[in-house]
């Protein structure tokens, strides 16, 4: 992950003030999967504008999102990270926190409504089981939700870039 240290306080601060359960469920250098989402959004660009018209830090869609300047990187990062603290709250039915967190990226990332409906095929084919995102997200796959299907590649790969530099930016920390 990139040496970039500018938006480390303003990712701190907004975890502080959105998403607390962050780092009271994984630990005090759990901001650094927001780092890694950051890096994985924007590459750490607040100017970044995606081809469908995300915008900012974290690629906030315009129109979804209630923000007044979505290039400025403390207000772009205060309303992803409330988002994707929403998102890991709709998850309490996953005990581990760490799975949870995995199922909260994939929804930021690709849709809640895609998440639900692999988790609703998963509960109904594989038990307990289905708590593991590894398994879940096989049902991504097929699922269905308003007559469409997801992008599940694309949502996979956005889970496991984030897990990958979240490890390789804790082990450079220590």
């Amino acid at each position: 992950m990139s040496d970039t240290t500018q938006y480390d306080e303003i990712i701190k601060d907004a975890i502080a003030k959105h998403f607390p359960a962050l780092l009271t469920d994984l630990g005090a250098d759990a901001w650094l999967y927001i780092k890694a989402q950051v890096w994985q959004e924007s590459r750490f660009n607040p100017n970044a504008k995606s081809p469908c018209g995300a915008q900012g830090l974290m690629q906030l869609m315009p129109g979804e999102f209630e923000i007044a300047n979505p290039f400025d990187p403390a207000e772009n990062v205060n309303v992803g990270v409330a988002y994707l603290a929403e998102q890991y709250a709709h998850f309490p039915e996953i005990p581990d926190c760490t799975e949870r967190l995995k199922f909260a990226l994939a929804s930021y990332n690709g849709g809640r409504g895609y998440v639900n409906a692999a988790e609703h095929l998963a509960k109904q084919r594989i038990n307990f089981d289905w708590q593991q995102w590894v398994n879940t997200r096989e049902y991504l796959k097929t699922c269905v939700c308003n007559g469409r299907t997801p992008d599940w590649k694309q949502m996979w790969g956005y889970v496991d870039v984030i897990f990958q530099h979240f490890s390789e930016t804790s082990v450079e920390a220590v």
